[in-house]
This record gives structure tokens, sequence and C-alpha cells, in this order.
């Protein structure tokens, strides 16, 4: 078992593959070490946010009250490219020893059965080819660029004056710095999350073909999930797309509370939906085990009560029901503590869930698209409310 992990599971990838993976190879970027992660964060910067710093500088439109938006007012700019962009790129450091760990673990722990190892062989290879491919991230590209054409742009309106873009009598010109940010910056940014997006659906589909074997699970695991409760750790790490995802949409929001003059109440709809979409995307793919995870429980739940059943009547046979026993046999008896592990054991069983997700993976995900909503707090209400609100509740 262990060497069918290290030889098959060793190179399992889903974000060391593909186009850009490959051009940033041949460029040197991808050796280890600070250095080069620190390299990586500044040409994204001077690709995406310093052309448009500079432009803005040029055209007056930086500082200033010429214009309603100016460039370094523009929270959500700054959010994006200083912020969301580069952690985008540094938390593929983090997901990709996971999903590695995670794939060794399926056949370290066990829950393949050796029997299934071909099949399991056949499913780590299509992933591995989907991750590979070149084509999906051409056509990741080619939906950029048609955005691009189609000038898909979410922020201020188009009827305030800004860094971007100026209103004059009706008609929206494109500055300089707006013409990068159109065809260059918001590209790159789009192009990050599409990969992001491809490399979950790449990981959903390896869990689903793995559920598809014969997968033993252990219905009285500690984990309550069966053996799988590994699978909810692992997804946790796709938290940090979440918090650039929900950073960028809270700055957003952010600049329509300070140039628009909205309010944080009429958003509350779409801050809901946005959390909804999140726990479904994120929290969905292990839902694929479900099926099984609720027959393996009631296989052991019938298994374990006939277990149980047959303990428990000898246990009451022999300590009951049977001879007078001594005070010094009852003492430190392994009859009793069996008793009490079985006990245990059927707990655990009784407790197994449906999927393996558990409370904190719930609430971390909650956290990754809530903390970045915070500070629109500030926003929305003065100090002395948000105070008077807590001192309510604590005092």
């Amino acid at each position: 078992m262990k060497e069918a992990s290290s030889d098959k599971t060793i190179d399992f990838s889903i974000a060391n593959n593909g186009l850009l993976h490959g051009l940033m190879g041949r460029v040197g970027l991808l050796r280890p070490g600070t250095a080069f992660l620190v390299l990586r964060v500044l040409i994204m910067w001077l690709i995406t946010w310093f052309p448009m710093f500079m432009l803005s500088i040029m055209e007056g439109q930086a500082i200033g009250n010429a214009i309603r938006v100016p460039f370094l007012y523009d929270l959500s700019i700054h959010t994006r490219f200083l912020f969301v962009a580069p952690l985008f790129l540094m938390a593929e450091l983090v997901v990709e020893p996971r999903v590695r760990e995670s794939a060794t673990e399926f056949i370290d722990s066990g829950i393949v059965d050796e029997t299934d190892l071909p099949g399991y062989r056949v499913a780590f290879q299509r992933t591995l080819n989907s991750a590979r491919s070149i084509v999906a991230e051409l056509i990741l590209l080619g939906i950029v660029i048609a955005f691009a054409a189609m000038g898909f742009r979410k922020g201020v309106s188009t009827e305030v004056t800004s860094w971007e873009f100026v209103w004059r009598g009706g008609v929206t010109t494109l500055t300089p710095a707006g013409w990068w940010f159109a065809f260059v910056g918001i590209p790159v940014y789009q192009f990050l999350v599409l990969r992001w997006l491809w490399m979950l659906l790449v990981w959903t589909s390896y869990l689903w073909r793995v559920s598809r074997l014969n997968l033993r699970l252990i219905p009285a695991h500690p984990d309550q999930a069966g053996g799988l409760g590994f699978l909810g750790i692992t997804q946790t790490w796709f938290a940090p797309f979440v918090l650039g995802l929900a950073s960028v949409n809270a700055s957003v929001l952010a600049n329509q509370i300070l140039y628009e003059r909205a309010t944080l109440v009429s958003f509350m709809p779409q801050i809901i939906l946005f959390v909804g979409v999140i726990l479904l995307v994120f929290l969905g793919p292990l839902l694929i085990f479900s099926p099984k995870m609720i027959i393996a429980k009631r296989r052991g739940l019938l298994e374990y009560a006939t277990l149980a059943s047959s303990f428990v009547r000898a246990f009451d046979r022999r300590w009951l029901k049977g001879p007078e026993i001594g005070e010094e046999q009852l003492l430190g008896n392994a009859d009793f503590s069996a008793h009490a592990d079985l006990g245990a054991t059927f707990t655990n069983l009784r407790g197994m869930k449906i999927a393996p997700i558990d409370l904190n993976t719930v609430l971390f995900f909650l956290g990754a698209a809530l903390l970045p909503m915070l500070p629109l707090l500030l926003l929305a209400f003065t100090p002395e409310q948000i105070f008077g609100v807590i001192k309510g509740i604590f005092l």
C-alpha cells in the first residue's frame, strides 16, 4: 500500500501545470525560495497596478479634487491588484501540498481497496491530464478576452468621474489609465480568478472519480466521517481564494458607499447571496461522498447493533444472571472496559455525518467570506454607534 502511495500520488497537482505555470517556469520564476516569490509579486504589480498609477499621475488624476474618484482613493483597485492578485499567486503554494496529501491519504489509510488500485490510478491520471490541459487555459484566456471586448466592468457608476473614465455630455471616455485597466489589469485579474475556479473544478472531478470506487469507509471512525474527515480539512485550504473574492467584493461595495451614497443595508441581499454561493461552491464538492457515507452508516448501525446485542447478552449472563462473583473479580475486569469501549464506538457510529463537513469547516468559510465585510461597518455607522451596540450586548 505504501508503495502504491509513493509511486502514484507524489506528483499529484492541480496548480503546477498548464500554460501559465509553463511560461513562469521558462523564465525562471518558479524557483523555490522567498526571493522568487517576492519577485513574482513584484512583476504582478509592475504589470497591473504600477502603470495605472503612473498614467493617473501624468493625467493629474492620482489625487486631488478635480475628479470624484482619484486613483489613490479607489479602494477596489488597490485591493484587487496590491492584495488579492498576489494572494492568488501565493495561495497556490499552500493548496498544492494539501491536495497532494489528501490524494496520498486515500491510499495510505486503506480507504481505496487494493483491488481498486487500477481504478484509482485511472482517476489519478485523468485528473492530471485535466490539470495539464493547455486547451483549458486557452479557453479561459478566450473568456477573458471576450470580457475585455465587451467592456465587462463592475465598479462605481459611469456617471461618476474617476481616474478610469470621465463623464462629459452623456459620453463616457476612458482615460489612459482606464485603458490600461480595461485591457491589461482587469484581464490579468480575471484570468487568475478563472484559473482558480478551474483548479477547484479539477479537484472536484478528482473527488467524484474517487467516490465511484469501492471505498472502504469505517462507520465508527473517530472522525465521524467514515475516515474521510481529512477532506474537510483539505477543503478549508481553499479559503485564501474565498478571502480574495470577498475582499474585492467588499472594496467595490465600499466605493459605492463612499462615492455614490449607497447604504450598507441595501447590499444585505447581495452579501447573503455571496455567502450562500461561496458555501455551495466550496462545500458542495464534499457532498459527492454523501451517498456512500449514508450507506456505510446504515450498514454499520446494523452490524454494530448485532455485535452489541450479542455482547450485552453475554455480559448480562456472566455478570448479572450467573453465579455470584467476588469483589476481587469485579475490580479491573476487562469486560467492563470492553463494555465502555463498545458504547463509545457505537456513539461514534451514531454520530457519523452524511458528508465530510463539520461545523469548523463551515465557520472557516463563513469567516473568510465575511471578514472583509467588517470594515464596511465603519463606513455605514459611526464609531459611537458601533460601541453602543457592543456595550448593549455585554453590559
